[in-house]
């Protein structure tokens, strides 16, 4: 009896010392390391977008400001001018014919893969 109690203060004694780690400390670390790069790509993300944003609004205010500049004011402008100007675009090569409609297939392949990317994390 009396070296069960000796035993047992002993065990107590060497039981929890001040200062040790758990025993899935690696897992626990290793899991907000992961959560902290998860944050971190979430901002880079959110702010490759909003400068796409801030981009292609501001290429689609000079192409306005362009539009506005060889047709005139806006509110009495000849749209049969625009229409005119346009008719340039008929007599670039045939490549350079194809890269805006090319380009937006691309771009819609590039979304369209990355919302099935995201789907599957």
């Amino acid at each position: 009896m009396k070296q069960h109690l000796q035993d047992k203060g002993l065990r107590k004694a060497l039981g929890e010392v001040p200062g040790r780690l758990p025993s899935n400390f690696v897992f626990q670390t290793m899991q907000r390391v992961n959560e902290e790069v998860r944050i971190r790509e979430k901002r880079q993300n959110r702010r490759q977008m909003w400068a796409a944003v801030c981009s292609s609004l501001a290429l689609m205010g000079l192409a306005c400001l362009v539009v506005i500049r060889y047709v005139g004011e806006m509110p009495g402008a000849d749209w049969s001018a625009i229409w005119a100007s346009l008719s340039c675009f008929s007599q670039l090569p045939l490549l350079l014919q194809l890269l805006p409609p090319s380009l937006l297939c691309l771009l819609l392949f590039d979304f369209g893969l990355r919302r099935i990317y995201q789907k599957k994390e």
